[in-house]
């Protein structure tokens, strides 16, 4: 059994002999890499020399003990190991000198490499993170950002700026823990962490991914793709638990390029950067190549500026659970999602100025019961069905108001290349909401070809706008009552009959 799994099933008392029962190696910059490296009187000068005694160790389970603030000019890269590194008494910091050594494989043959890498490709190993910063000052080798090129096909990968501060492509499961205290700062590569084939990446309470310096993340030259984001998953995994955060950071927090990805922490104060791999600047969460991601109970999406979305689904599916909350956004669209078949909010989304709370674009979505989405200030629509997409709603679409000078119904159904549909149900509200612009209804905008809205239940009342409640537009849209209510709402500037 490794030392991680020994700790998560152990109570308090025991951990500390699961620890115990490592072996001891400590790094200082007071130290020397011709030490053994075993106590604190006879400490090494690296992490690099660390990996390499650890990597030539018969043993499975290490704890790196650093002692001071160090500079590191090359890589750690561990193999087949379970390694725990941390602070000896205050928490230090670790940081990417201004030059870097290069590294070879046989993938990639010579690349620039994390700070930390760890690998297996014959065992489970791990590395953990507690109680101490990892600084990139965002700072990166090479110029292009894009991922290096492994196979037979590879060329110069020195070209291409670092894939992160910790990362792994392990082949067998390996999994990062970054725990309490741990804190990646300033990423200057492609991002902070990344995970691909078996990896998995673990933050917990007190964890921490942030910019303390100001960075405006470039996408580099010809060849980029521009860095990926603060974490950055390929086919793997990412659980990001209650009380974990990233933050205050330019540019993207997580980036899946397949996987899944569960978030129950507070990501906040993205700033958005247009640089960034696949755009749309400001993004919390974008999910791509069938990623399927969950929002948790406890998770917070909030204060983001400067343009794009807090969430993308490009494929894949994506959740938000009861008790999530996307909120206080600025120029951000809330989620926006494209070819996808399941799209589930069960949270909130609310205090938001941008185009749209929830834009869907051929996608099949639903809007259960403790769904709500209230009290945004949008300049197209709250809710934007378009391209064959469909929406049922049991939930609640209320308070909600147009953008000065704007034209903004509640529920906007639009063809624009295929038939669009939604239905509200017993339960489901779209009611308070106020359209203060020239045209469109308050509640909802049926535009165009044979794009519909049925009301199987709920209510539409207390609404406001200038055509009305419900807006048929053209062509041959329409709108079916079989059942709830239409009540007490208010035409408003000029009045044109209810639907």
């Amino acid at each position: 059994m490794t030392l991680l799994l020994l700790i998560g099933l152990m109570p308090a008392a025991a951990m500390a002999d699961a620890l115990a029962d490592a072996v001891k190696m400590f790094v200082s910059a007071d130290g020397s890499d011709d030490a053994d490296g075993l106590s604190e009187a006879r400490p090494l000068a690296t992490l690099q020399k660390a990996a390499e005694l650890v990597n030539r160790s018969e043993g499975e389970n290490f704890i790196i003990y650093v002692m001071s603030d160090l500079t590191t000019n090359a890589c750690a890269r561990f193999y087949s190991k379970n390694v725990t590194i941390t602070s000896w008494g205050v928490r230090r910091t670790v940081t990417r000198g201004e030059t870097f050594a290069t590294l070879s494989d046989t993938a990639r043959g010579w690349y620039n490499p994390a700070m930390i890498e760890v690998q297996t490709t014959d065992a489970p190993a791990s590395l953990t993170v507690t109680n101490l910063i990892l600084d990139d000052a965002g700072r990166y080798a090479g110029s292009v950002f894009a991922q290096a090129i492994s196979g037979d096909e590879r060329e110069d990968n020195q070209i291409y700026v670092q894939d992160a501060m910790i990362a792994s492509n392990a082949t067998e499961k390996c999994t990062i823990t970054l725990g309490d205290g741990a804190e990646l700062r300033n990423f200057g590569g492609m991002s902070a962490v990344r995970v691909t084939n078996a990896a998995v990446l673990k933050m917990t309470a007190g964890s921490v991914l942030t910019d303390t310096m100001s960075i405006t993340r470039v996408k580099g030259p010809k060849g980029s793709e521009g860095p990926a984001g603060a974490v950055w998953t390929q086919g793997s995994a990412f659980y990001m638990e209650k009380d974990a955060k990233i933050t205050a950071l330019n540019g993207r927090a997580v980036y899946a390029d397949g996987g899944r990805i569960e978030l129950d922490g507070v990501i906040s104060g993205i700033t958005g950067n247009s640089a960034i791999w696949n755009g749309n600047s400001g993004s919390a969460l974008h999910l791509r190549n069938n990623a399927a991601g969950v929002l948790k109970e406890n998770c917070v999406i909030e204060g983001n500026t400067g343009g794009g979305t807090a969430v993308e689904v490009t494929g894949g599916s994506f959740e938000m659970q009861e008790g999530a909350v996307i909120r206080s956004l600025t120029n951000v669209m809330g989620v926006r999602a494209t070819n996808s078949d399941n799209v589930i909010f069960n949270g909130e989304i609310t205090g938001l100025q941008g185009s749209n709370a929830i834009s869907l674009n051929k996608v099949k979505a639903r809007l259960d019961a403790q769904g709500r989405i209230h009290d945004n200030e949008c300049g197209t629509a709250v809710v934007y069905l378009r391209d064959g997409s469909e929406l049922k709603i049991y939930g609640k679409i209320n308070d909600n108001k147009s953008a000065t000078g704007t034209n903004c119904a509640a529920l906007y159904i639009v063809t624009n290349g295929g038939v669009s549909h939604a239905v509200l149900e017993d339960g489901g509200e779209i009611c308070g909401n106020v359209n203060n612009g020239t045209k469109y209804g308050s509640a909802v905008e049926v535009q165009q070809g044979t794009c519909s809205f049925t009301m199987n239940g709920g209510k539409i009342t207390g609404n406001k706008g200038p055509m009305g409640t419900i807006q048929v537009h053209k062509g041959d849209a329409r709108f079916i009552m079989n059942g709830g209510a239409v009540t007490e709402n208010e035409a408003i500037g000029n009045v044109v009959a209810e639907a």
